[in-house]
């Protein structure tokens, strides 16, 4: 059973929220294979389609929605591998003031894994020590998931920075109209001195 209680600080007033959910099986979760659905509905039906376990099948497959395949770069491996259920990941802490998520990772085996954290698309996981960057796409329709190579090594993921063109193109215009102006302004009072 599931709770969900709110209460009113009487000193500060403020509105606290508190929720006994059940603990997440950790900062990522590796999957012995990778399932695809067309959409949101068909999902549904596989999960509980005539399934006796649906959370079981949920803790094997990673399942990855064909229509955010078709919008994401990122194409996961396609395949199976019983050698990633005995496949660990631990969690190293956090760096950068939060923005960076440090794991180790011992893959058996050409894995699936899903993070315990939302997709977004300016998302990075790299290898640490070398320049491997691992594309990272959407599993389950929100959460960020990458195929990691076999080994034991460490994993770093982090969210870029994201500045959009325009906004560079209008800065850079700006700059140059307000140098424009700067330079007439020069040009005009060295024509015809006010004293």
């Amino acid at each position: 059973t599931v709770t969900h209680e709110f209460a009113v600080d009487p000193l500060t007033l403020e509105l606290r929220y508190h929720s006994q959910l059940p603990a997440t099986a950790g900062p990522a979760l590796f999957s012995e294979r990778i399932g695809f659905a067309n959409d949101y509905p068909a999902l549904a039906s596989i999960l509980l389609g005539g399934l006796d376990n649906p959370v079981q099948l949920l803790k094997t497959t990673q399942f990855v929605l064909s229509r955010d395949l078709a919008l994401h770069r990122a194409r996961p491996a396609i395949q199976s591998s019983a050698g990633c259920a005995g496949s660990d990941i631990r969690f190293d802490g956090v760096a950068r003031g939060g923005q960076e998520l440090l794991l180790t990772v011992d893959s058996r085996d050409q894995c699936p894994l899903t993070f315990a954290t939302n997709y977004v698309s300016n998302m990075r996981v790299l290898i640490e020590g070398t320049d491997n960057e691992l594309p990272v796409y959407p599993a389950y329709g929100s959460l960020a998931a990458v195929t990691v190579p076999p080994g034991q090594y460490r994993l770093r993921l982090e969210a870029v920075p994201y500045v959009p063109r325009w906004s560079v193109w209008l800065a850079w215009g700006s700059t140059l109209v307000l140098t424009f102006l700067v330079f007439i302004s020069v040009r005009w009072n060295s024509r015809f001195p006010t004293s």
